[in-house]
């Protein structure tokens, strides 16, 4: 797109070439899943959601160690601003994130937000052992 401004006795130069794009926050993502655990750690993986017009900027995980659907932690990537949906922390095509240290037998809870340049949007919780 081009734009220009007309006055009485004469028009402007054209602009650069503009683009604009219009777009939603992400679909809703599907909760995260086990790809594989050991008995002190589990490997989550997710899917990406459709994007609705803006490409995928990123994830963040979340961890549940209670099972109240409150996140004690961000698990991943556990850095940057939750609040920036182009935050540098987010990476888009990372689908999966190990998290060690956890107590054997326990059941805990995960949760996904989305990122795309418009703002975000969030799985329900999964639980996980």
């Amino acid at each position: 797109m081009q734009v220009t401004v007309v006055f009485a006795v004469t028009e402007s130069l054209r602009s650069t070439v503009l683009s604009a794009r219009s777009c939603g926050v992400p679909a809703t993502p599907s909760a995260p899943g086990r790809k594989s655990s050991t008995d002190r750690s589990i490997t989550v993986r997710w899917s990406a959601p459709a994007d609705s017009g803006c490409p995928m900027t990123g994830y963040r995980l979340y961890m549940d160690d209670n099972l109240d659907d409150v996140a004690e932690s961000e698990i991943y990537p556990g850095a940057g601003d939750a609040n920036d949906p182009t935050d540098a922390a987010l990476v888009p095509n990372v689908l999966e994130f190990q998290k060690t240290g956890l107590a054997t037998g326990k059941v805990y809870g995960f949760r996904l937000r989305a990122y795309n340049a418009r703002g975000s949007t969030y799985s329900v919780w999964s639980r996980i052992k």
